[in-house]
């Protein structure tokens, strides 16, 4: 639990409130720009990414079953799932702050509820990406250990 507070605050603290500030004051219209035009097309190339690695991944741990001829890996397979499952509901829930996101210039919106949006919408795209990286990271750790057990 621990763990997951310190994620969240990370990237809260070192890219939702940084970026939100210099699109604040930058004024440039870039990160609704991007959010409205990029975000959901490269989330989908990171969620086919994220796919593959974690089929990659199952199939490093079916291999090294066969060879142990023992399930030794249940749990993991679980955790497995359990976040390609979190990705997609990240995936969603980016997708529903953005159609909640009013069309720039509405001024019947106050300005509170915008930038919280964008706080929120930048906080799953960053959250997506780290998804990413975590898989990435324990997928590499873990070949490394099969490896020199193996060996």
């Amino acid at each position: 639990m621990i763990k997951i507070l310190h994620i969240i605050a990370s990237i809260i603290v070192f890219t939702v409130l940084p970026t939100i500030v210099l699109d604040h004051y930058s004024k440039s219209g870039f990160l609704d720009k991007f959010m409205v035009e990029q975000s959901l097309s490269l989330m989908g190339t990171i969620l086919a990414i994220y796919i593959a690695a974690a089929s990659s991944f199952i199939a490093i741990l079916a291999t090294h079953e066969d060879r142990q001829e023992k399930n030794i890996f249940d749990k993991t397979t679980k955790e497995l799932k359990k976040s390609i499952i979190f990705v997609f509901v990240v995936f969603i829930l980016h997708f529903f702050l953005l159609v909640a996101t009013p069309a720039v210039g509405d001024s019947s919106i106050s300005k509170e509820v915008i930038i919280l949006l964008k706080g929120l919408k930048t906080f799953t795209f960053m959250l997506y990406i780290y998804a990413l990286f975590e898989l990435s990271s324990e997928l590499f750790t873990l070949k490394n250990k099969l490896d020199k057990k193996t060996k």
